[in-house]
């Protein structure tokens, strides 16, 4: 899924994983519960992705997770 920015009023920048279907959707701000938009920044940058490399036969590997360490699904 999905990490989206948003900025409360109240507390400031806040980001959330949410489904690609409600991007459009404001977010409660973690701190307040503030409905809270969207800030269009940055592309949404998508978890759980792999990033690959190429050996030295151009072999395409898997490199790490994007989860926070000790995530373990991988």
């Amino acid at each position: 899924m999905p990490t989206y920015e948003y900025n409360c009023p109240a507390c400031g920048d806040f980001t959330a994983v949410r489904p690609m279907a409600e991007y459009r959707n404001d977010q409660p701000c973690p701190k307040c519960a503030t409905a809270s938009s969207r800030v269009t920044r940055t592309v949404p940058g998508l978890t759980g992705m792999f990033t690959g490399i190429k050996d030295g036969n151009g072999t395409r590997t898997l490199q790490s997770c994007a989860h926070p360490g000790g995530c373990r699904c991988c």
